[in-house]
C-alpha cells in the first residue's frame, strides 16, 4: 500500500536511512518536499519512502566566441549569483546537467561542482 508520508513515519524512515544511507546523503525532510510517500508491506512496515523535492538547476548560456578570460570572469560572476539565489531560497545544492559539451564537466569540477551519476526520465 502507498500513502502520503506522515510525521509519525519519521522514526521508522530514519532507522532505514541510518542503516543504509547515512553516508550517502543527509536525512531528507520529506515534509518540505513537493510530495512524499511511503510504501508499506502487508503488516504496515515501511519498505520504502520517497518524494519529489524542488531542485535548483543552473542553466547557463555562454557565447563561446568570447575571449576565454571574459568567459571565465562571466562564469564566475554568474555562478556566484546563482549560488546566492539558491541559498536564499533554501536550497542546499545547485545542479548543472551537461548534455552536449563534456568539457564543461571539467570546468564545473574546477569551481566546486562534484561529479555524480545522474539518472533522469523525460516526462
Amino acid at each position: 500500500m502507498i500513502r502520503s508520508v506522515e510525521p509519525s513515519d519519521f522514526k521508522e524512515i530514519h532507522e532505514i536511512w541510518e542503516k543504509f544511507y547515512k553516508h550517502s546523503f543527509l536525512f531528507p525532510d520529506f515534509l518540505n518536499y513537493i510530495c512524499a510517500f511511503v510504501v508499506l508491506d502487508d503488516h504496515g512496515k515501511i519498505i520504502t519512502a520517497g518524494g519529489v523535492r524542488p531542485l535548483a538547476e543552473a542553466l547557463i548560456i555562454t557565447d563561446k566566441d568570447a575571449l576565454r578570460g571574459n568567459r571565465n570572469r562571466a562564469f564566475r560572476e554568474m555562478r556566484a549569483a546563482l549560488e546566492f539565489v539558491a541559498r536564499t531560497k533554501g536550497f542546499n545544492n545547485l545542479y548543472a546537467f551537461i548534455k552536449d559539451d563534456p568539457s564543461w564537466s571539467t570546468i564545473l569540477q574546477r569551481v566546486g561542482f562534484k561529479l555524480e551519476t545522474v539518472l533522469y526520465t523525460e516526462l
